[in-house]
């Protein structure tokens, strides 16, 4: 075997943009190690063959990968606000976008314009970074995007806020208008979602109205196609204590229970727009956001509220309209509960401290089900962190930790940890999986043990381990101004995270302008070709083997490139007959076998060899010692005289005469 050896995972992206590949490798397992031209790391595996003369083999080239490690990331200049993207990549490896900008803004080779403050976009782009389709979110102040999720019949589902009446115009002709409901609080929203197909046709739209300052903020799919979508309302100035869900189908009331600043809500929607069911949560304060689903359609719903008094819990109330109650030891909490397909309860965990200020000092920031469990991250500062359903407790903080928590499918606590990466402050902000790892994001101040930071808040992410809740080494980007992190996404298997810069950035790991981005590791993807001798390309090439020879091929990848070759090794003809005298057990080629004369005895016979003459085992005959022939290869052989000098005396004489007359008439085998 040729000593090439292979690289681990390779990371690979896809964009309209193009980003070039200038670093020279120095990884010493690399086929282009220390290469003069420029390039990525090049890796493959090939082994030499032996085969028989007109038997057909195959020879291969394995291993093949392409490490652009050291060569720059790609960066899509999503917006030109200071709010982080949202993607997804379906199956096929399309992706979709949704962004606010305002002004112009030039994206995907579209140079777009805003009606108000802010408009958004949703955009697909194919595997190969083409532009399928772009749709534009118009209002005369501001439209925003919340969340975005996949929809498994194609498309996507993409809540968001807005600041006035809104438009979407779709493909074919299909739109939908979102109305407002207007107050005397000029920064009042209202909330929108819409469902869009893989087409760019606009499906259904869906708003929450009211007046007490509106929003739709999270939003998952289940498998049968219907969307969960969480948000919620104001209970203050003013507030109405009541908001509609205007479906596509039907219209929803939902109220407000008690005297608070906030409802969360919770509805499912149809694959048609329908409004099916809706769940409420009520406190002082509740914002809702993440959730998520399992493979049995139940809903997964994660937050923090508020209290008034100390000990007050959050009331939840289900489709049924049955009331429970979240537990409250303190000011307020975080929780997890679980409601099935239907929206009934089924159970809630509360976790945090004792609370103080707004989030009561802890906060739920990201949440998914994954593998039959429920993981949490968000981050809490104040006294130590106790979790219903488990006997873990965090340490108590001056400044904001990051913490994940795991529970299982029964609301019963598997872990949690904190994460102590800056004593500047830590917010974990989201989590993701992408090429066989799993990812946490967030941003940090500087402080004595936080990694290098560019000014101001900077922006993080890092592997997480969920069996020990360890993290590996974070890495960072960011400029003089706040930057963050929100969203974690994979593409074409490879890490991407949608942030935000407020002024240049100039780390190591991003040099870009300030605006929402959508950043992946690593550059685009290179497909690694293998080109033969004879033109042919492919890692496998059929072959019949003739003689021994050295084929030889190239590997390349983008403008690295690797020459090699694997030699085929053809044996001379041989006996393949464990019985036979002439059987060679390294090579299986196929020859006449002799046998001997006796069974497993290929010395019998060498009694009757006379002098001068030895047995063959092979020929199973006797043969002379030496050949009495004078000959150059190509010529013709002749007779050595001096062989009959049977006395050595260097002259032919009598006595060699004499000596030829003894063995007269001795039986002879000459070897040809």
């Amino acid at each position: 075997m040729r000593l090439l050896l292979t690289s681990g995972l390779v990371l690979a992206f896809s964009m309209a943009q193009a980003w070039g590949q200038n670093t020279t490798c120095t990884d010493p397992d690399a086929c282009n190690y220390n290469a003069n031209e420029s390039g990525p790391c090049l890796y493959y595996t090939a082994s030499d063959v032996t085969a028989c003369a007109g038997d057909e083999t195959t020879l291969e080239v394995t291993n093949l990968s392409v490490d652009p490690a050291g060569a720059p990331s790609s960066v899509i200049q999503a917006g030109n606000v200071s709010h982080a993207p949202f993607f997804v990549e379906d199956a096929e490896g399309a992706l979709y976008v949704a962004a606010a900008f305002e002004g112009s803004h030039t994206v995907f080779g579209q140079t777009l314009t805003s009606t108000g403050e802010d408009d958004m976009y949703l955009a697909k782009l194919n595997a190969e970074g083409d532009l399928m389709w772009l749709i534009q979110g118009l209002a005369d102040r501001d439209v925003n995007v919340g969340d975005l999720a996949l929809m498994p019949d194609g498309g996507v589902t993409v809540v968001g806020t807005h600041l006035a009446a809104a438009s979407w115009f779709g493909e074919n002709g299909t739109n939908y208008s979102a109305s407002f409901t207007s107050s005397y609080n000029s920064g009042h929203r209202d909330g929108y979602s819409i469902r869009v197909n893989g087409e760019g046709e606009i499906v259904w739209g869906l708003t929450l109205t009211g007046g007490s300052n509106e929003g739709l903020n999270g939003v998952v799919s289940d498998s049968e196609g219907n969307a969960i979508i969480t948000g919620g309302f104001n209970g203050c100035c003013p507030s109405y204590f009541i908001a509609y869900l205007n479906g596509e189908e039907n219209e929803v009331t939902v109220e407000s229970f008690g005297i608070n600043y906030g409802t969360g809500v919770l509805t499912k929607i149809s694959p048609q727009g329908e409004v099916l069911w809706t769940n409420t949560c009520h406190n002082r304060d509740v914002g809702l956001r993440p959730v998520g689903t399992d493979a049995d359609g139940n809903v997964y719903l994660s937050s923090n509220f508020r209290s008034w008094n100390n000990g007050t819990g959050m009331i939840h109330i289900d489709a049924t309209g049955t009331q429970h109650t979240v537990s409250n030891p303190g000011i307020g909490r975080a929780f997890l509960l679980q409601v099935d397909g239907n929206g009934i309860w089924q159970w809630g965990r509360s976790f945090g401290n004792l609370g103080s200020g707004p989030s009561a000092a802890i906060y739920v920031a990201d949440m998914e089900v994954v593998d039959g469990d429920v993981r949490v991250v968000g981050s809490y500062f104040a006294g130590e962190v106790d979790f219903e359903g488990g006997d873990v407790v965090l340490p108590s903080s001056s400044h904001y930790r990051g913490y994940a928590a795991v529970y299982d499918l029964t609301g019963d606590l598997v872990q949690a940890a904190d994460f102590d990466l800056s004593d500047g402050g830590f917010n974990a902000s989201a989590m993701g999986t992408a090429g066989g790892q799993d990812w946490l994001a967030g941003s940090f101040e500087t402080g004595s043990n936080a990694p290098a930071n560019e000014g101001g808040r900077d922006a993080l992410w890092c592997s997480i381990d969920w069996s020990d809740l360890s993290l590996g080494e974070p890495q960072t980007f960011g400029g003089p101004d706040s930057d963050d992190i929100s969203y974690l996404g994979e593409e074409q298997g490879r890490l991407a995270v949608g942030g935000f810069v407020t002024g240049s950035a100039t780390s190591d790991n991003l040099q870009g302008e300030g605006g929402g981005l959508i950043y992946a590791l690593g550059s685009e993807p290179l497909d690694v070709l293998v080109t033969w001798e004879d033109g042919t390309e492919g890692a496998v090439l059929p072959w019949t083997a003739s003689e021994t020879e050295s084929v030889s091929f190239n590997v390349v990848a983008g403008n690295a490139i690797c020459e090699g070759s694997i030699l085929v090794s053809v044996p001379e003809n041989e006996c393949a007959d464990s019985e036979a005298c002439n059987f060679n057990p390294e090579h299986s080629c196929y020859t006449a076998c002799v046998f001997p004369l006796i069974e497993n005895d290929c010395g019998a016979g060498s009694v009757a060899c006379a002098a001068g003459t030895v047995w063959d085992a092979q020929s199973q005959t006797c043969v002379v010692a030496t050949l009495p022939y004078l000959n150059e290869p190509g010529e013709i052989a002749e007779l050595n005289p001096c062989y009959f000098d049977t006395n050595y005396n260097g002259l032919v004489d009598v006595t060699d005469l004499m000596n030829l007359l003894s063995v007269y008439n001795t039986s002879c085998a000459w070897e040809e």
